[in-house]
């Protein structure tokens, strides 16, 4: 279907109102809260191109980074809990993708459209995650679509449509998909730079774009029957970065954008209803001022983030360019933050409270999110908790709270803690049980409001604290895996400092009994330790006298060890896992080779074999961990090769081919990781993140928090408490 909106008469004249803004100052001022989404650089392909913030709160963003020398796009939700990440696709061209649009549906469907390199051409990629699932359809695939691809929902027809810019010959292309099929794509307008289509409370329809020949910034707006085009600026003035466009609760246009005239001056504008406003103070410093970026929330209030020219600096005399958060409410415009320096904005939207969150670039330190919002980290469901004990609870955001608990299900709330702050408080909770319980973080003004998407257990009889009993007289100064056999006794094994000797322990009716297992050896690290299918302990740990893996088993009261053929150059941890059938795996890190690999034998006795698995710094800091489920064998691994990140790699327990998934973590190293899968075949991981050493000059290297629980997949949350019923756990557990 093709569009007449380039032949449309003008049905009405307009005349550009062009008025000067004096911001007052904010009479309550807005918090933002910063965290890393990804680590650009120089040599980096890394770069965010979209966010949206779902009417849950929660954020979504579609970025490109790069992971074992090879460029990807990746997905994110950044809700309660932290963030969670997938990889849609590799892309085999060094440049990967030039540009994204993100739309996410009301029913959680996301919708991403990319221009990204082809084999021989620029292929215009539709992307579509539904129930966690993605599938890609190419669009198009010819030299030119390169600039700015838009996808949105046709508010006359409920169709998608994604318009993509030509770049040789100006022309924005139109293609609607019908019945779940895309048409083939029809001219819909010419613009001399860049573009973007929104549509309105129906009929209304808006497209942006540039004069051809002086880039004046122009947007048409169409009522179904008729329509007009607005000059956005005034004479003379053009457009030097991409015109940003959100439509209010009211169903009308809202737009921003940066332009300059002749002399070099640089301004910031503001247009709605025929009326274009200007920011002062006019940039003439000849910084690369550029970029304005707006949302609307459900109040109608306007949320403009531009950069502006500082005052001189007292080193070099020179001005930098800065963040501002400009508000307008009831149509006064105030100065609400004035935010980091050398930090551009490339997304802006808002949250159910009205809340902006901005995904905004930072010339030294990445991509970042800063979030007006709340989030709340834990609990966030499927937790048991002691009735009458103290827990901890955590959060991300600015400002004070006060930590509310619900005992039914959301029902009625009950504060807790007041005014709390640094997003981490020990509350006390009511000694009352409940399978209904949620909590949630509220902050008064601006108001934000957190709760835990999941209910938790508050459950009686439960000891608030821990008891110990002392395994070794000596202090062990090394790590120890911990098991718990199926007829319930507690099994250690750990390398004892002063002898340097691999030392096992069992715990019964309270008391512990300890002796040394392959004496002789030179144990290094962390050993392993799992049960056979009849109960007997099994242990794998590094010999750093032959960097070889010894697996060794125990009969009765007698142990008998082995070497694995072809573990040579193994360093640093093992971990181990013995299936029902009795197929013994070692997973381990090749020092040299800088390879995780997997050994597997078949039961005792029989031949070793070894194969890799993947690539990177699997080993360094207690860098994996191996569970199995009913069907697959799961290694969670560090991956420090391309920036720090996370590898959860599968393959099914009949054998066959690994696959992996890659989970960014920003700038901060992973260390000593857990991970387990629960009933519902969820898959959780608990791990440390530390700064990378050395240290920034003057700063100590230090611990990110002590223990981060990330949620990689599956629909369960994380479980911390006591487990009811009869488990085996298999695999490291800590």
């Amino acid at each position: 279907m093709s569009h007449s909106t380039r032949t449309c008469p003008r049905a009405f004249t307009f005349l550009l109102l062009a008025v000067t803004v004096f911001l007052l100052p904010a009479s309550s001022r807005a918090g933002f809260q910063t965290e890393l989404v990804t680590q650009g650089g120089f040599f980096s392909n890394a770069v965010a191109f979209d966010m949206h913030v779902d009417t849950r709160g929660r954020v979504h963003v579609v970025y490109q980074d790069d992971v074992a020398g090879e460029t990807v796009l990746v997905y994110g939700i950044r809700g309660p809990g932290g963030w969670i990440r997938e990889q849609v696709t590799s892309t085999t061209g060094f440049d990967g993708a030039y540009a994204a649009d993100l739309l996410v549906e009301e029913d959680g469907t996301v919708h991403v459209i990319t221009s990204e390199d082809g084999a021989l051409e620029l292929l215009l990629t539709y992307y579509r995650r539904d129930d966690g699932v993605w599938t890609s359809t190419v669009l198009e695939s010819r030299n030119g679509w390169a600039i700015s691809p838009v996808i949105v929902r046709d508010g006359r027809t409920g169709e998608l449509e994604v318009y993509a810019l030509e770049s040789f010959g100006g022309t924005v292309y139109r293609f609607e998909q019908v019945d779940g099929v895309w048409e083939a794509g029809v001219p819909a307008f010419v613009t001399g730079g860049s573009h973007d289509v929104a549509y309105g409370i129906y009929p209304f329809r808006y497209q942006l774009y540039e004069g051809l020949t002086g880039g004046e910034p122009r947007m048409f707006e169409s009522n179904g029957a008729t329509g007009r085009y607005l000059d956005l600026a005034e004479a003379g003035e053009f457009a030097v970065g991409a015109t940003d466009i959100a439509i209010g609760p009211e169903g009308r246009a809202h737009v921003a954008g940066v332009v300059s005239d002749s002399l070099g001056r640089i301004r910031t504008f503001y247009h709605h209803e025929g009326q274009s406003r200007y920011f002062l103070p006019t940039n003439e410093s000849g910084l690369d001022i550029r970029t304005a970026r707006l949302a609307v929330d459900g109040r109608t209030r306007v949320h403009l983030f531009t950069e502006a020219a500082t005052s001189t600096s007292t080193q070099g005399g020179d001005a930098e360019e800065q963040l501002v958060y400009l508000l307008r409410d009831d149509d006064f415009w105030s100065v609400q933050a004035e935010l980091s320096k050398q930090t551009r904005p490339v997304a802006v939207d808002t949250d159910p409270q009205g809340n902006p969150h901005v995904l905004a670039v930072h010339s030294g330190a990445g991509y970042q999110l800063l979030t007006a919002g709340l989030f709340l980290d834990s609990p966030v469901g499927g937790e048991v908790l002691p009735a009458g004990g103290r827990v901890e609870i955590e959060w991300f955001g600015a400002g004070p709270v006060d930590v509310e608990l619900s005992t039914d299900g959301g029902s009625s709330w009950l504060v807790i803690a007041r005014g709390a702050s640094g997003g981490r408080a020990v509350v006390t909770l009511p000694p009352v049980a409940t399978d209904e319980a949620r909590m949630r973080v509220v902050r008064t003004e601006p108001y934000a409001v957190s709760t835990s998407p999941g209910d938790f257990t508050i459950a009686e009889g439960l000891a608030d604290g821990w008891t110990t009993t002392p395994v070794t007289p000596a202090e062990t100064g090394a790590a120890v895996d911990l098991e718990v056999a199926p007829d319930g006794s507690v099994h250690a094994v750990w390398i004892d400092p002063d002898g340097l000797d691999l030392s096992y322990g069992v715990v019964r009716d309270g008391q512990w009994s300890t002796s040394v297992v392959d004496p002789g050896r030179e144990p290094i690290r962390r050993p392993a330790l799992d049960f056979a299918p009849d109960g007997s302990p099994v242990i794998a740990y590094v010999d750093d006298a032959d960097a070889v893996i010894r697996v060794g088993r125990r009969s009765g009261a007698t142990w008998s060890f082995e070497t694995i053929d072809d573990s040579g150059d193994a360093s640093f941890d093992v971990d181990l896992v013995v299936a029902d059938d009795g197929t013994t795996s070692v997973a381990f890190y090749d020092g040299v080779r800088q390879q995780l690999r997997l050994a597997e034998q078949a039961g005792p006795g029989a031949a070793w074999s070894v194969v890799d698995v993947g690539l990177g710094q699997a080993g360094w800091g207690r860098g994996l961990d191996m569970e199995r489920d009913g069907r697959t064998l799961w290694i969670a691994f560090r991956d420090d090769s391309s920036g720090a990140g996370l590898h959860l790699a599968q393959r099914p327990l009949s054998g066959g081919a690994w696959s992996s998934e890659w989970h960014p973590l920003g700038s901060l190293e992973v260390l000593d990781l857990d991970l387990e899968i629960d009933e519902t075949g969820a898959r959780q991981i608990l791990l440390r993140r530390q700064e990378r050493w050395p240290p920034k000059p003057g700063q100590l290297a230090k611990a990110d928090s002590p223990f981060l629980r990330r949620r990689i997949h599956g629909q369960a949350p994380p479980v911390f408490g006591r487990v009811q019923g009869p488990r085996r756990s298999r695999g490291s557990g800590r």
